[in-house]
């Protein structure tokens, strides 16, 4: 049926969004869904894909997807929520990616740090909410804008000259865990909501004064320079 309705769509589709369940996965259709909206348009530059979890599997064995290598290749833009990534799937990944975001990801460190590695041409990157890695290295040459929420880790190493927004969102991490260096840094926006600590067993969140005192070098750039302090204690 997803496939009768590809074919009949008679424009020329510059982003395609697929929310799928974990099945889909198993039987190996979403990558056939990925290469048939790939092959009938060649405008394509941004995919959106989200797993929705079967109550069937509590240990997200059906979450992992065969994605091919350089199936993503083609993209600009890519949004990832709800997978289990394997460190193979990082040859899935491109040099062409400008923008990429991963949503409540479980995935180990060498693969998120392969990952980015892979996108030497990412410019936003986003994760959020994801597990499965105790640590961060993001050096990245030509990335623009950083996000990272709601995630738990033991270390997070930036190091970009030409990063120019940070979003840092509930992280629990320890104090001297987190170290970034940015020349050129004009946004930075840092929040905590309290119920993080409930979640996480009550581990701490990284404050943002502890963020200030240990990251110094963020503050190198010439003005101007707009801070953003934002505490949810809903």
């Amino acid at each position: 049926m997803v496939h009768a309705i590809l074919d009949r769509h008679q424009g020329n589709l510059t982003s395609s969004r697929f929310k799928h369940f974990s099945q889909n996965l198993a039987l190996g259709e979403l990558e056939g869904w990925i290469e048939h909206v790939k092959e009938k348009n060649k405008r394509l530059d941004s995919l959106t894909l989200e797993c929705f979890k079967s109550i069937l599997d509590p240990n997200n064995q059906d979450l992992k997807p065969n994605f091919l290598p350089e199936v993503f290749s083609t993209f600009f833009s890519l949004d990832l929520t709800n997978y289990v990534l394997e460190h193979s799937t990082i040859y899935a990944f491109g040099e062409s990616l400008k923008t990429l975001k991963l949503k409540k990801m479980d995935l180990q460190s060498e693969t998120i740090n392969g990952i980015l590695k892979k996108c030497l041409g990412l410019e936003k990157f986003s994760l959020v909410q994801s597990t499965g890695f105790n640590v961060l290295e993001i050096k990245n040459p030509n990335l623009k804008f950083l996000e990272l929420k709601w995630l738990t880790v033991e270390e997070i190493n930036v190091y970009i000259e030409g990063l120019q927004a940070v979003v840092l969102d509930s992280l629990i991490c320890p104090e001297k865990g987190l170290k970034m260096y940015s020349q050129n840094l004009n946004t930075f926006y840092s929040s905590y909501d309290p119920i993080v600590q409930i979640i996480y067993l009550r581990k701490k969140n990284l404050k943002t004064h502890e963020i200030l005192e240990n990251c110094s070098d963020l503050f190198v750039s010439s003005p101007p320079f707009i801070f953003i302090l934002v505490i949810n204690c809903d």
